[in-house]
């Protein structure tokens, strides 16, 4: 009678059969390391017997032990550590948190009966610079690492959670700072007094005595809000005077022509007061925005403006805004 015809479909039944037939032992394949080669077994591939007998067969004289004893306190420990916080973090905690400790808790009341046990054990030998490893791990110590890992996930997902709550409650707080600081700005932008303050001394004076301090308010951040919208405020103020004293100066002409029917310069007898009184006159006709002083030389300047000149019986009031 023929022999069957081994394939690759049927050779792993051959190659198991053929070794007990032969009292040989067969072993999952070398896995190589750092250039050393080991054996990786555990009680799926054989029995301890099998494996002191695989010992004995090779002639090995030692057999090297680990054993694992398991500690309870330690194992739990191992899940919080990564879990500590602060007090003031801890009563920040949300309710998905007491799960988590619920959970912990329970695994606790599992493992403790087993505190002291052995939870795994290890048998080594080397033979011909190939080391060979058995071993075995409690069947409920693989269960407690399994519910110990689901926790540590549960943990992980709570802090996530609470991450993201915290990111939504800081970027709501931000957007609400940011609009007020621009409404502060508007408003501060739109107060004559703030226009014309000389300094920045003089314009958080003003901004302070607009928008105090409320009584239930954390003083660094209204100051931060105060600081921005007082920032915010006097660039809006800068580019405005600009765009005001540009067309003033298409205009200088009639420009001059109110300030001398205003009399605002009868009674200056220098330079420096015409300037000073110009100033002002430039000041509360445009509601507030200094003017600079290119403006000021440039108006000044004008013909019907220089000293020992009468009033133009045609100055008119100029529809400037």
């Amino acid at each position: 009678m023929d022999e069957p015809t081994v394939t690759v479909d049927n050779l792993p039944d051959f190659i198991k059969q053929w070794a007990a037939e032969h009292d040989m032992f067969l072993l999952p394949p070398l896995s190589s390391s750092d250039s050393q080669h080991a054996v990786q077994l555990d009680a799926r591939d054989m029995g301890i017997e099998a494996f002191c007998r695989l010992a004995s067969t090779l002639g090995a004289r030692v057999l090297y032990q680990d054993i694992d004893r398991f500690d309870v306190d330690e194992h739990v420990d191992c899940y919080t550590a990564a879990d500590k916080h602060t007090v003031s973090e801890r009563q920040e905690d949300k309710p998905s948190d007491d799960a988590v400790q619920h959970a912990l808790t329970d695994i606790q009341t599992k493992a403790r009966p087993h505190d002291g046990k052995t939870a795994r054990v290890e048998v080594s030998f080397v033979h011909d610079a190939v080391a060979h490893t058995w071993e075995a791990v409690a069947p409920w110590y693989t269960e407690l690492v399994a519910e110990c890992d689901d926790v540590h996930d549960l943990q992980r997902s709570a802090r996530q959670e609470q991450y993201e709550d915290h990111y939504r409650a800081r970027e709501a707080e931000r957007q609400a700072d940011e609009e007020q600081q621009a409404a502060m700005a508007v408003q501060l932008a739109g107060r004559p007094d703030f226009r014309s303050a000389k300094n920045a001394g003089a314009r958080r004076e003003i901004a302070e005595r607009v928008f105090p301090e409320p009584q239930d308010s954390e003083g660094y951040r209204h100051s931060f809000r105060l600081n921005r919208a007082v920032a915010t405020a006097h660039a809006a103020v800068q580019a405005a005077a600009r765009e005001v004293y540009a067309e003033y100066e298409c205009h200088l002409d009639e420009l001059a022509e109110e300030l001398l029917a205003s009399g605002k310069l009868d009674q200056a007898t220098g330079a420096g007061p015409r300037r000073i009184l110009a100033a002002d006159f430039l000041t509360e006709r445009s509601e507030g925005y200094l003017p600079p002083g290119r403006t000021l030389t440039l108006l000044l300047a004008r013909p019907q403006l220089k000293p020992g000149k009468a009033p133009s019986s045609s100055a008119l009031s100029l529809p400037l805004t």
